[in-house]
């Protein structure tokens, strides 16, 4: 057999109708949901798992990041080191259900000490959606009102960033002692748990100033409705949103507020 034969019969194999059918089949990714990677760095977070996935597994295909001490029983979602979570591109959102306020201080300020907030970096700066569940905030009743509003401008940073925050994010550092005021009935223990809002707390002059706009006390901020929506959105604290409602958001370039503190 010589070579002009040779090189006819692989441009034939090459070229066969089965052999493109079973190539297109096996490229990787190919009508796969885009990634939500969830990071637990507190066992907080673990009793929390169960209602993320009730939330995204709809659109997006979850993966567990561990880091540091926690335990997870086994499940059906896959799980990443953080040497591979960080070299994946096909992340579409990150999720971070518990960080301490050292944490919090570091992403606002623009530093990365540990692998969580080296992950939180590196989705800001790559320009995926981080959102918080909450703030294990550990003040006490002397903790000092300075302090305290240190920590409440480190979250409006935060929020700046367009990072989205939910539970006790949304209210800021809550003084001791203070009760917490009951929200809509909801299937999500964060929301159930939401404190009054700090401000309340502040006096008059260091109130954030509500901006102006609509209000939507609504439940659910479904995309459908999100599509209704322009200019400026304030939102009820025990309103939750889809992520297709974040996504038209976006392109409509709305902006959302909840207890007039910008997360969106």
């Amino acid at each position: 057999m010589n070579e002009a034969m040779l090189k006819e019969i692989i441009t034939r194999i090459l070229s066969s109708p089965e052999l493109q059918t079973l190539l297109t089949q096996s490229t990787p990714g190919q009508g796969a949901k885009p990634g939500c990677l969830i990071v637990l760095n507190h066992q907080d977070g673990v009793r929390q798992l169960p209602e993320l996935a009730q939330r995204y597994s709809q659109d997006y295909s979850l993966e567990v990041c561990i880091i540091g001490p926690v335990e997870l029983a086994a499940n059906k979602i896959n799980r990443v080191t953080y040497e591979q979570a960080i070299k994946q591109s096909h992340w579409a959102r990150l999720q971070i259900p518990v960080c301490t306020p050292d944490q919090l201080a570091q992403i606002a300020l623009g530093l990365s000490a540990d692998p969580t907030t080296k992950l939180v970096a590196w989705a800001i700066a790559t320009g995926i959606p981080v959102e918080i569940g909450q703030v294990q905030w550990g003040f006490t009743a002397k903790t000092p009102e300075k302090y305290r509003q240190l920590f409440a401008g480190y979250l409006r940073q935060v929020a700046e960033f367009g990072v989205l925050m939910h539970g006790n994010c949304t209210a800021g550092p809550q003084p001791a002692g203070l009760t917490s005021q009951p929200a809509a009935p909801h299937n999500s223990q964060a929301l159930q748990t939401i404190p009054a809002p700090y401000s309340s707390q502040q006096p008059p002059e260091t109130q954030p100033q509500q901006p102006a706009g609509v209000t939507y006390e609504k439940r659910l901020l479904s995309n459908k409705e999100a599509l209704r929506l322009s200019g400026v959105v304030r939102l009820s604290k025990t309103t939750v949103i889809t992520p297709g409602a974040i996504d038209v958001l976006k392109q409509q370039k709305v902006e959302v507020y909840r207890e007039g503190v910008r997360f969106l």
